[in-house]
């Protein structure tokens, strides 16, 4: 009788300790569905935050290459850039929107929603919107500059804040020396002080150059001054841009869209003869175009400057006179596609000139069309005097005048002065040819994340 009790209490015992591991391994079971449960959900939600910040940057390029305000522009596509042939595309919508905080201070907004559920993500960020002239200064290039001279300019004022040039890199600007204590003087109305000078130069000497008859004045840091044999950093006035789409700022499309610009029916064309790469007579033509009332041109091929037949204008280029600017009521644009511009001599510009190059012609090419240019000048006799102009798609054999602007967007070949260069920045003499005068800088505004969970 002991014997069956005591198997009866084994049994019990046994099956207890049977249900209780079965009660464990069944909780171990759901906790561990219940984990696998909490990482899908959190994966999920991680998968949507992500998607709201793809909206944000979406928003940012968008506004970085269209036209208009973040309030105002279309971000509809956003949907389809970031979720379009991704799992979450039927899961999740999503809706970018910009409104305006305050001047020129807008807020990005991107909100990712599950399309059957409660699930959604919100993030935000302000960016700030300026505007800025297509030629912020006298001069814009993404190539070398070589001067060889005194570089004498009147910058863009720019309320106190004043711009000179834009280069594509700080690097590529040089100054060498041809003649005698050459210097970079950047002018305003009261010229120099001893805080924008390095030692050993005196400030009245090199304020006797200046124009000081202009009220306008350049904020301290904002007057470049360099000498020839003294290192002296280059100031705020020179601005660095390394992503610039010159192209673009000018004409509103990329470069790769030039031909689209190029036949939209407002430029006079100029060309060389059929079989040849030199337009030789490139000053008359325009020049002649210019009396008749055109104002917009465009030289196909290398642009071989000369002093015109006598009865020719000297408007936009002065050969006799080139000192001598013309009023700027009479705003003028050049644009030189693929080709060289050369002159053996002293040449005064008003307008805009604009040389680029498509990437249908060589470097080398160029290269050649410049040496072609220069042996036409009696410059080029042998080797020995052609090593200055290689690699050269911009050279002046004198002293430049340019009243407006010059833009070279030849990268990696030289623009050349091979004495001074003379330049006044004023928009009169090219923004009433161009379809955007003024561009927007849409850039992120630091410390204004917000990320709504």
């Amino acid at each position: 009788m002991r014997r069956q009790q005591n198997g009866f209490v084994t049994l019990g015992v046994t099956l207890m300790l049977m249900l209780l591991g079965s009660y464990g391994l069944y909780r171990s079971a759901e906790m561990s569905q219940y984990n696998v449960k909490r990482f899908q959900n959190a994966l999920l939600a991680q998968k949507s935050h992500w998607s709201a910040e793809g909206g944000l940057q979406c928003a940012f390029g968008i506004n970085q290459t269209t036209l208009g305000t973040p309030e105002t522009r279309s971000y509809g596509a956003c949907n389809s850039v970031v979720l379009a042939g991704s799992l979450d595309e039927e899961r999740l919508s999503l809706m970018v929107s910009g409104h305006e905080v305050s001047g020129g201070l807008y807020t990005l907004k991107s909100v990712a929603s599950e399309d059957n559920g409660p699930g959604k993500r919100e993030v935000a960020k302000d960016v700030k919107v300026e505007t800025v002239a297509a030629m912020p200064g006298i001069f814009k290039t993404s190539s070398n500059i070589t001067l060889r001279g005194d570089f004498e300019l009147l910058p863009n004022f720019n309320d106190g804040e004043c711009i000179t040039m834009v280069v594509k890199n700080h690097s590529n600007f040089f100054h060498t020396d041809t003649t005698t204590n050459s210097k970079v003087i950047v002018q305003d109305g009261n010229g120099y002080n001893s805080e924008q000078l390095p030692e050993g130069v005196i400030v009245d000497d090199i304020n006797k150059t200046a124009d000081l008859d202009n009220s306008t004045i350049c904020n301290l840091g904002y007057q470049s001054f360099a000498k020839v044999g003294i290192r002296w950093p280059l100031a705020k006035d020179i601005v660095e841009e390394p992503n610039m789409d010159m192209f673009k700022d000018l004409f509103g499309v990329p470069k790769t869209q030039w031909d689209t610009v190029k036949n939209n029916g407002t430029f006079e064309m100029i060309s060389p003869p059929d079989g040849e790469v030199l337009v030789t007579d490139c000053a008359e033509q325009i020049n002649n175009a210019f009396e008749q009332g055109a104002r917009s041109f465009w030289v196909e091929g290398s642009c071989y400057l000369q002093h015109p037949s006598n009865g020719t204008g000297s408007k936009p280029f002065n050969f006799s006179a080139p000192a001598e600017a013309m009023p700027d009521t009479d705003s003028v644009v050049i644009v030189v596609q693929d080709g060289a511009v050369f002159y053996n001599g002293s040449v005064g510009i008003s307008g805009l000139l604009y040389q680029f190059d498509t990437g249908n012609k060589s470097t080398e090419d160029i290269s050649s069309e410049m040496l072609m240019a220069c042996s036409k000048a009696g410059q080029c006799i042998d080797s020995s005097q052609e090593k200055i102009y290689q690699n050269s798609a911009f050279y002046i054999n004198g002293s430049l005048y340019a009243f407006g602007g010059i833009a070279v967007d030849i990268e990696g070949m030289n623009f050349i002065v091979n004495a001074s260069f003379i330049a006044k920045y004023n928009d009169n003499y090219w923004k009433d040819r161009l379809p955007n005068p003024t561009n927007t800088k849409v850039t992120w505004q630091q410390g204004t994340w917000r990320d709504f969970q």
